[in-house]
Order: structure tokens, then sequence, then C-alpha cells
């Protein structure tokens, strides 16, 4: 009978007997057998006996599963072999294998034997898992570069310097906007002025006659008939409206049509046209936006605009994540352009956004991106400095590593809704794919929402400006 040896770093060596055609481990009570230690997930692995063996299957771990060192998502298991599970060390044996062991414990060698060969299979272990810390590390490297996308294709490049070029450009952008919103605002002052003079002819050479939905009306010339029976025909009056008015309310009809489309695709998410369409109405959402360029509403619409293009133009299903948080932004859209949120919108600044996570190479990743979704962020890798920063510095959302050293993500919550100041700050948990039972207890704990790893760095930049907003908005 084929056995599995776990070796606890708590409860010592525990030998579980395989038996059945599929047996779970995880931390959770519910697994076959059971592992309680903090780099386990919650339904962590399987094994699947497939032809008269077992089959190792990751079932999408946090902290992956390792066979003889290497990496795997499933492995055929014929012989005695090292397995590493989180970071928990086991031994997988075969029944055959299961009697030679039986034999050798026998005739155990000499004294001397046995410490040379303790001392050799110590080596071998440190070396192992020198090499598993390096795969793991290479792994981490290639997810994270798989799955930020962070918009350039120096698949090496800095991240700090990659941070300094994204606020050298956003600057000389936001500089330019400036000069052009002035520009325009002086076109219509002069268009208003020519208007006022009453002269046809020059009126009708500078004041272009424009769409229903553009920002200047056009009332049609005045005819009076007087006692004499003669007529005057008056000069076109022409009343300038605030560009601004007209843009709002074209985001405003563009932002009403995403949630039957996403209802569309939640019916069928690997609908084409549904996708194209979604694609195509938040391109001209976006569009609109920039005549309003730095506006809350127009980083609201960039950034679902981002996350739609990056979906809509792969071959697979929408997933009902990314739909859940392209709906919810397209309902505070709507909200903020409304007569009552919109003029406060207008006085809003970039949000503050604070990072909480220890994954030195995933926090700048993160960093980078809320950055060149013009938001303010700064981030720190410790519950000590989570702390000391939001008590120095007030935010407008915390994205929060559930997984924390120390003081995990789930208590750092429960401190920062103590300080009256953050009551209802938006915490948003950064979590494991499979990490179910601490996303309910984060929610329990006073967290807003979670996002979980891995996953597209533009659905977290959208779902952080969603909560940034409402915080702001008062609507958190």
């Amino acid at each position: 009978m084929p056995k599995l040896l776990v070796k606890h770093p708590e409860q010592g060596e525990i030998t579980f007997k395989l038996t059945g055609d599929r047996i779970t481990v995880g931390r959770r009570a519910d697994n076959t057998i059971q592992i309680n230690h903090g780099t386990i997930s919650g339904h962590h692995a399987e094994l699947v006996s497939v032809n008269g063996h077992y089959v190792l299957r990751d079932l999408d771990s946090t902290n992956h599963c390792f066979v003889d060192g290497f990496q795997i998502s499933e492995a055929d298991l014929n012989e005695r072999c090292k397995l590493m599970i989180g970071t928990i060390e086991c031994e997988y044996l075969p029944d055959p294998e299961a009697a030679k062991l039986a034999g050798a414990e026998a005739s155990m060698p000499s004294t001397s034997d046995s410490d040379a060969l303790r001392k050799m299979v110590g080596a071998l272990r440190h070396q192992n898992d020198e090499l598993i810390q390096k795969v793991s590390e290479q792994q981490k490297q290639i997810d994270i570069l798989g799955s930020a996308r962070l918009l350039t294709p120096a698949t090496g490049a800095d991240l700090e310097s990659l941070r300094g070029k994204v606020k050298s450009l956003t600057t000389e952008r936001d500089s330019l906007a400036k000069e052009n919103r002035g520009l325009l605002a002086e076109v219509d002052r002069l268009r208003a002025i020519v208007a006022l003079s009453g002269e046809p002819g020059t009126l009708k050479s500078t004041i272009r006659i424009p769409p229903p939905d553009e920002t200047a009306e056009i009332h049609l010339p005045t005819v009076a008939v007087s006692a004499s029976g003669g007529t005057t025909v008056a000069a076109p009056v022409a009343r300038v409206v605030d560009p601004q008015i007209a843009t709002f309310a074209a985001m405003t009809g563009l932002s009403g049509r995403i949630t039957p489309i996403i209802d569309n695709l939640r019916a069928d998410p690997g609908a084409k046209a549904a996708k194209e369409e979604l694609a195509t109405v938040c391109t001209q959402l976006s569009e609109k936006g920039t005549a309003v360029n730095g506006h809350t509403t127009a980083r609201l619409a960039n950034a679902i605009d981002a996350l739609t293009r990056d979906v809509c133009q792969r071959s697979f299903p929408v997933a009902p994540r990314i739909l859940d948080t392209v709906a919810q932004a397209a309902d505070l859209l709507g909200r903020a352009l409304s007569a009552e949120l919109l003029p406060k919108c207008t006085e809003l600044a970039a949000p503050n956004v604070l990072v909480v996570d220890d994954d030195k190479d995933l926090l700048p990743a993160i960093l980078a991106s809320l950055e060149f979704a013009r938001l303010s962020a700064s981030g720190c890798g410790t519950a000590s400095d989570a702390m000391a920063s939001v008590q120095a510095n007030p935010c407008d959302l915390v994205l929060l590593d559930i997984s924390l050293p120390g003081t995990d993500g789930l208590d750092l919550c429960t401190q920062i809704r103590a300080l009256p100041k953050h009551e209802r700050t938006p915490i948003v948990f950064i979590t494991g794919h499979n990490d179910a039972q601490n996303r309910g207890q984060g929610m329990l704990n006073g967290g807003n929402d979670f996002i979980s790893k891995p996953f597209n760095m533009f659905e977290l930049t959208l779902k952080a400006h969603v909560w940034a907003v409402k915080n702001q908005l008062g609507l958190a």
C-alpha cells in the first residue's frame, strides 16, 4: 500500500496510508489528509489513482507543489521521491519501496555509517533547498512579468526606473492637456464675441454649425414683419455651451450601455459580438474623457477601457470576476456623472493608495501600475510600517496582502479599523487563488473587497480606482 510521509515541523513525522481513487491534501479539515500549516492552502493538492499508481496535481495553490525540487502542476508518482507541499517536506513511498524500507530498518548500518549518511543527507538537503528557492524565485519573476503586463516590452526592465519615467511622462501629459484646455476655452470665448457682434457673414465663417451632441447651439434667424408689410431678418444668435456639459452627457450615455452588455456576457462569456461591443463602447467612453483629461470621471473611464480592451481581445471567455469589476466601475461612473455628484467630482484630487505586500518583486510592479493609471501610490512590506504610514499619512484606499509575516493581513485590518480616521477607509485584500476561508474572514474583519493572485494588473488598477473614488465621494 503506498504511503505519504509528512515531516511536519511541529508535529513530527506522520505517515498516511493512501487508499481510494482521490485523496485531497490541504489545511482545511475536510481534506483526506489535513496538514495544518500556514504555507498550505485550504485545498492545496490532490492524489488521483491512475492505472495503478498515483498522480499528484497542484490545485492552484499559493505556495505550489514540488517533486524532487521541481515545481509541478501535475506529476506521476511511480517511485519513491521527495515532495514539497508548500514548505512542508514529504516523501512518497510506493508499495514496494515501503517494504524495502521496512527491511532496511531491520538491518540498520553501524553508528559511524549512520553519522556519515546523516551528514551526506543533510548536505544534499541543503543544496536541494537552495535549488528549490532559486526555482521558486524564477517562477515568481515569470508569473509577475506574465500577469502584470506593465505596458512595456522590456521584460527585464528596472521597475524603479519605470516608475520614474511614468511620473515624468504623466507630468508632461497633464501639462499639455492643461494647455490644450486653455486654448479650447479661448476659442470658445472668441466665438461668443463674434456671435454677439451680430454680423452674419463673420458669424457664418467663424461659427460652424455643430451636430446636436457638440458644444454649441445655433438658433435659426428670426423674421420680423412690420405694419407696412416689410420684413427684417435678424442675424443668427449663437449660444456657446460649456464644452464639459456635452462631454459629461455623452459619457453618461456610453456608461449606461455597459451594463446590458455585461449581462449578455454573463449569459455567454465567450460571445464574440458582445466582447467587441463592450470594447468599442469603453474605447469611445475613454476618448470622450480626453476632453476633461485629469477629471475623476476621465480616470475611471480610462481604467475601464484599459481592462476591457485587454480581456476582450483574447479568444477565451471573460472571467466572471472581471465582469463583476467592470460592472461595479460602470455603476460608479454613472453615479459620479449625476447632477448630484458631478460638482464634487470636479474638486477631487488623484486618490492616495497604500499597498502593503511583503513580496519584494510584486510590490514595485503594483506601485508602477497604479502610478501609470494616475493614482498616487506608496508601499510597504510589514504590518508595523503600514500602521506607521496610515497614522502619519491619510489614504483613500489600502491594498492589503492577507498573508503578511508576523501580524497577518487580517489582524492588520482590525488595527487599521481601530484608528478613528480609518474607520471607513476601504481595504481590498490581495489573496491566494483558493483562499476562500481567509477571504470570508477578511470581510468579517472589516475588509471591503478582495482580488486573487494571479491577477491582471488592469483589473487591480480599476478596482483601486473604484474603491478610492467611492471613499472620496462618501459612498464606501
